[in-house]
């Protein structure tokens, strides 16, 4: 999947389940989070390999730890737990879409779910995800009009 792809679908969870009191500043940062476990591409530039790809940066122990910093922040800022913690959920399942979406891609080696626990990868059984193109009609354009229409119906209340 793209950069754009998983921002737009975190966009959509987040105008739809985040209630509005969290403001668009709490959804963005989501999208954001949504798109920083591709920094491990970067690898190869820092003197790493290429294998690194889908491994730490897209496994559920860094999602919790996105979602751990989060709610500290959030505590910190709003100073009430409810909130804190809505927005650390909303931060971990963002992070962790990535990774999700990932996998209904056609990416050989999966993805390390568990790193650095586990060195195992998994895939989802179905993978439709086979070009830029198929992501671009099945994921990308209904997740850009879940957001639309969400953010109207947020912004409109």
């Amino acid at each position: 999947m793209t950069s754009p792809t998983h921002a737009v679908v975190a966009l959509a969870l987040g105008a739809a389940i985040m209630p509005r009191r969290y403001g668009a500043f709490v959804v963005v940062v989501g999208a954001l989070c949504a798109v920083i476990p591709d920094l491990d591409l970067f690898a190869p530039m820092l003197g790493g390999t290429r294998a690194f790809h889908r491994t730490l940066t897209h496994a559920i122990p860094f999602a919790g730890l996105l979602a751990v910093v989060a709610t500290g922040a959030s505590w910190r800022y709003r100073r009430r737990v409810s909130d804190a913690i809505s927005v650390g959920v909303w931060i971990g399942l963002a992070t962790i879409s990535h990774a999700v979406l990932d996998m209904l891609t056609t990416y050989p080696t999966g993805i390390a779910l568990w790193s650095p626990l586990s060195a195992s990868r998994y895939d989802l059984p179905w993978r439709p995800i086979k070009s830029v193109s198929e992501e671009f009609v099945w994921v990308f354009l209904p997740s850009l009009t879940l957001f639309l229409l969400a953010w109207r119906r947020r912004v409109s209340n």
